[in-house]
């Protein structure tokens, strides 16, 4: 693109045009030229910057509006609106992403113009360009609802093709999808009062009620798509999740109540086989948000008979998760006596799985359960052991380890699940990074085998969770790998090493080590906030 043409068009102040507009520049262009005659389409069409915008699509650009006018006066041609740049963007595309709406309706207005004229387009350079789409699959609507300051270029939009479904682009997401995903709760009403049919869809198989159902503390988007259109209320993504299951997740207990009202049976379906079928009152147990176990109650009483594929109650989960409230709330109910003794499919109880909890923060809850008139404390799992008998293997690990020497002094807690008997260490404040190697010494394991489980092959898994480790305090590699090994030769199966620096590079590890999941294998609880192990590591032989 001509260097004059181009400043002018962007209105850059070091100007060497002195005239007003674009078009006198233009002439003053080709007189420079030694061109006579005057400036014509196909001379506008042939200016391209590098990125093949033209004249218009700067003008968009940088928001000069008098200069797009003038341009289109000049030239209403179907080409230069349509045209598109290298990201296949009409300047249409680019007055939507910066937000300047005089220009968006210029833009329309003079394509509009251009079908009055040719009555036999049918409105055809309008909707091309409503609807071109570019390398992303974006039409203009997929980038004004971005913005939550384009509310009116939104029902500008809408308004000139309502007809247009607006289906979803590269990363599966429809302009509707958008809207609920950011909470604009205006410009989902306005797309569906304005569009005839809107596209719902989003990526990972959701819907815009997915989207909406996601967020509690807006829930207006929730209320107008459940308005418009109810039936998606079953629609599941690729997780098998309903929209009320996302609701129950987020503490959205409007969108619950409204859910439900339309209709109940919903309470009942479960996510798939993968995430362990759980129905909308487990997730909302393991989340801890009682106000939406009380709704889901008040409208569907009985669900909580419903347990997941390991044959989890809520009560489980709220044990199994460290959920105070809802363990507190499920307390209270009557049907309480049904649960505390319901079997899991490795025939735990609720009270088995809360045996080794001692931290300070459940104790009031451990006890109001443990002591609970209709509990079996003698219940035996499918390993024949009972809560009371995993409660005392417990102290008696925890005094083993106190007594027998300083090193083992700072552990604060730890948790026993059966056999193979996976050990959670939870190391208290100060000496860090001694503290946690030497928790990894032979004795550990020696202590953990023959003197706790009284047998070499018990193959204990221990997850060992403590504080940062300055880089000074790390334990070398080949000191954490000689430990290894001979926790190794000791028959130990897996070794799970967690702290909460989520800095540290597992490849200074030892060779011996490999990582298992970027996530870790077992969720820690501090304050309420669930916390997953950064990192993992397996022995292999």
């Amino acid at each position: 693109m001509d260097p004059e043409l181009y400043r002018e068009a962007m209105g850059s102040k070091e100007k060497k045009c002195n005239n007003d507009d674009v078009f006198n520049c233009m002439q003053c262009l080709i007189k420079k030229k030694n061109c006579m005659q005057c400036i014509n389409d196909q001379q506008l069409e042939l200016q391209f910057t590098s990125n093949k915008n033209t004249v218009l699509h700067v003008a968009a650009q940088f928001g000069k509006q008098k200069y797009v006018t003038t341009i289109l006066k000049k030239s209403p041609s179907l080409s230069l609106l349509c045209c598109l740049n290298i990201d296949r963007e009409t300047s249409l595309h680019i007055a939507v992403r910066e937000g300047h709406f005089g220009i968006v309706k210029a833009l329309i207005e003079c394509a509009n113009g251009l079908d009055h004229e040719e009555v036999e387009s049918g409105g055809r350079a309008a909707k091309e360009m409503l609807r071109a789409p570019n390398k992303d699959n974006d039409t203009a609507l997929h980038m004004a609802v971005r913005n939550p300051r384009n509310l009116d270029m939104v029902g500008w939009l809408t308004k000139e093709d309502h007809e247009f479904i607006h289906p979803p682009n590269n990363a599966k997401e429809t302009p509707l999808y958008l809207a609920a995903e950011r909470q604009h709760n205006d410009m989902v009403s306005m797309i569906l009062k304005n569009c005839t049919s809107p596209a719902y869809g989003g990526p990972k198989g959701q819907t815009a009620l997915h989207a909406a159902a996601s967020h509690s503390w807006k829930t207006e988007s929730t209320i107008h798509l459940l308005e418009e259109k109810p039936d998606l209320i079953k629609e599941t993504d690729e997780y098998g999740w309903i929209p009320l299951h996302y609701a129950a997740r987020y503490g959205n207990v409007i969108g619950v109540s409204k859910i439900l009202k339309i209709d109940k049976s919903v309470a009942y379906i479960t996510t798939d086989e993968k995430d362990d079928e759980k129905t909308a009152l487990h997730i909302a147990a393991a989340q801890g948000n009682v106000c939406v176990m009380e709704e889901l109650l008040s409208q569907c009483p009985d669900c909580w008979e419903m347990v997941n594929s390991k044959g989890q109650n809520i009560l489980h989960i709220a044990v199994d998760m460290e959920q105070k409230k809802v363990i507190e709330f499920i307390l209270e109910k009557s049907w309480i006596i049904h649960l505390i003794n319901q079997k899991d499919i490795e025939g735990n109880t609720p009270l088995h799985l809360f045996a080794t909890v001692f931290w300070d923060d459940m104790l009031v809850q451990k006890w109001k359960l443990w002591d609970h008139f209709r509990g079996d404390q003698k219940a035996p799992n499918n390993k024949n052991e009972t809560p009371k008998d995993i409660q005392l293997s417990h102290k008696k690990l925890l005094s083993l380890l106190r007594s027998s020497s300083n090193k083992f002094a700072m552990i604060d807690d730890l948790r026993i699940e059966s056999t193979p008997p996976l050990i959670i260490f939870m190391i208290g404040k100060g000496r860090e990074g001694k503290n946690l190697l030497e928790t990894l010494c032979l004795a550990l394991f020696q202590l953990c085998c023959s003197k706790v489980f009284g047998r070499n092959s018990a193959h204990p898994t221990i997850i060992l969770y403590g504080r940062p480790l300055s880089q000074a305090s790390r334990p070398p590699s080949d000191i954490l790998g000689a430990s290894c090994a001979s926790c190794w030769a000791q028959n130990a199966s897996s070794i799970h090493i967690q702290n909460r620096d989520r800095s540290s590079n597992c490849s200074s590890m030892s060779p011996n080590l490999r990582p298992v999941s970027k996530r870790g294998a077992c969720r820690v609880s501090s304050g309420g906030l669930h916390q997953v192990l950064w990192s993992a590591w397996t022995l292999f032989p």
